[in-house]
């Protein structure tokens, strides 16, 4: 996962970030890191479904998806999930952000949703997509499932309590369009100076053996 452009987070608990020429620096310095070895590059998650943004946002994805792409990656841009966005206004978004130059899109990143309620929203994504004239290749998707372990009927995003470890990660070969479950949030990694969390990014004992406790069985 690659989390680092310019005004990252809207400057809410992970904000931070470089700048233009610093991003195009070190994506850069990624994509000739990483030739030769075909990685899953999650790119920078809640840049799109967030309000912040704007046309150099989205030029600047658009550059490192296809730098990235270029080098061998399979590249998912931020696709929300599915208690933010309508399928329609976030497929807007990707397109605008150059999904064409993609594998696709990831879901549920850091968020609390069934693999099942993701499959169908990111389906439904996929069909807007297609409606915007994205060719099927690039309307692919995987979902984090790294902290969708237990139902719990809240809206809140930061360190939610009482929240588990979810399906283990793996590729899909089921013929639709899921590309993989997978963990894109470290568990254990705090969301920010929330529910009793530290710093953004930094590692939560407690946050990490409650999410053990409640993990899928």
């Amino acid at each position: 996962m690659l989390y680092a452009i310019p005004g990252r987070d809207c400057g809410s608990y992970s904000a931070g970030g470089f700048n233009k020429a610093s991003y195009q620096k070190w994506i850069t310095e990624v994509a000739a890191g990483i030739k030769g070895s075909q990685p899953i590059i999650v790119l920078e998650p809640d840049s799109l479904a967030q309000d912040c943004g704007n046309n150099a946002r989205n030029d600047l994805l658009k550059w490192a998806t296809k730098k990235l792409t270029a080098a061998g990656a399979w590249v998912y841009l931020d696709g929300g999930h599915s208690n933010w966005r309508t399928p329609a206004e976030m497929a807007k978004r990707l397109n605008a952000a150059g999904i064409s130059e993609a594998r696709g899109f990831a879901t549920n990143v850091s968020n609390y949703n069934t693999p099942a309620k993701e499959k169908t929203y990111g389906t439904k994504i996929a069909a807007e997509l297609k409606k915007l004239k994205v060719t099927t290749a690039h309307t692919n998707f995987v979902v984090d499932t790294s902290r969708s372990g237990k139902a719990i009927n809240s809206s809140e995003w930061c360190n939610r309590k009482g929240a588990g470890l979810g399906l283990a990660p793996k590729l899909v070969n089921d013929s639709t369009q899921l590309d993989g479950l997978l963990w894109i949030k470290r568990p254990g990694e705090s969301d920010g100076t929330c529910n009793g969390g530290p710093q953004a990014g930094k590692w939560w004992e407690k946050g990490a053996l409650e999410l053990v406790k409640n993990r899928a069985k």
